[in-house]
């Protein structure tokens, strides 16, 4: 006679978890350094954010679809998340600890000299150098190398270095849901300390950039923030199911993609779901 757990779909669900799960535990990297590739270098220089969005909550979705698109941001929350890159780019400038594109520089001692320890990590790692520079040499190569990435570096990215340490991890789902809004009305969902809400403070809502709706009531633009921890941005609606968007999951290629089931068990995603708060920002 079959034991339970080899009959379906009980096997079948089990196994799916497990990979997900490895997924999650395991990063895709293996390794301590990490280089951005040359054809993820070039698209960094092509990233354009500045688009005219409609001031309603559809606006706000698809700003965060098209937040979601730009990948190379997307890979960068992504390693910045796993830790093999120091920082990651927003459009907004209005955050705490901002690092802006500086002034051309003309030799490697300009470089080391006249830029601050950030700014010359950031450039050295969208060169293709490690995420702490100690790579870099004193050659005419190297000069014309980070002058490349200086160039590619869009005037209105910055660079965040922020020290989150959670869970050995640096959770962004709530930059997303940030970057987001900025990029849609350039609103500035921050907490006491300049840095997005998270999903608790969210649920708090102290600053009162929310309003708590029933789930009855989400639609299109509606950002939903779970107990657990987690946040994110609702593009679909169906009946009682619901679609959405974000970061803070567990493998770069779902990183800003739009997904309808859950991570652990592939089933849908329900607005009924306990433990899930669902708000709508003031506008």
């Amino acid at each position: 006679m079959a034991h339970q757990w080899d009959k379906k779909p009980w096997k079948e669900n089990t196994e799916k978890w497990r990979k997900k799960k490895n997924a999650w535990s395991n990063p895709v990297f293996e390794k301590s350094e990490f280089n951005l590739t040359n054809s993820e270098i070039n698209e960094l220089s092509k990233v354009n954010l500045n688009m005219n969005f409609t001031a309603d909550r559809d606006g706000f979705a698809s700003a965060a679809e098209t937040l979601g698109g730009a990948r190379i941001l997307m890979k960068f929350y992504y390693i910045y998340q796993k830790k093999y890159s120091k920082f990651f780019f927003s459009p907004n400038p209005n955050l705490d600890s901002v690092c802006k594109k500086p002034k051309y520089f003309e030799s490697i001692d300009s470089f080391f000299k006249d830029l601050t320890v950030k700014q010359r990590l950031t450039i050295a790692f969208i060169s293709g150098y490690n995420k702490d520079g100690t790579d870099i040499g004193n050659t005419n190569e190297d000069l014309k190398k980070l002058q490349r990435g200086y160039q590619i570096w869009p005037d209105n990215l910055y660079s965040y270095f922020w020290d989150i340490k959670v869970s050995n991890a640096n959770f962004m789902c709530n930059v997303f849901v940030g970057d987001a809004a900025y990029i849609w009305k350039k609103l500035n969902l921050v907490n006491n300390n300049n840095h997005y809400v998270d999903p608790k403070e969210i649920i708090d809502n102290n600053k009162g950039y929310f309003i708590e709706i029933e789930d009855k009531l989400v639609t299109r633009g509606t950002i939903y923030a779970s107990e657990g921890g987690h946040t994110e941005i609702i593009t679909e609606v169906k009946g009682n199911e619901f679609c959405s968007i974000g970061a803070g999951r567990g493998t770069e290629a779902e990183t800003g993609l739009k997904k309808c089931e859950w991570d652990y068990d592939d089933k849908k995603r329900l607005l009924s779901e306990e433990k899930y708060h669902y708000f709508l920002i003031k506008i």
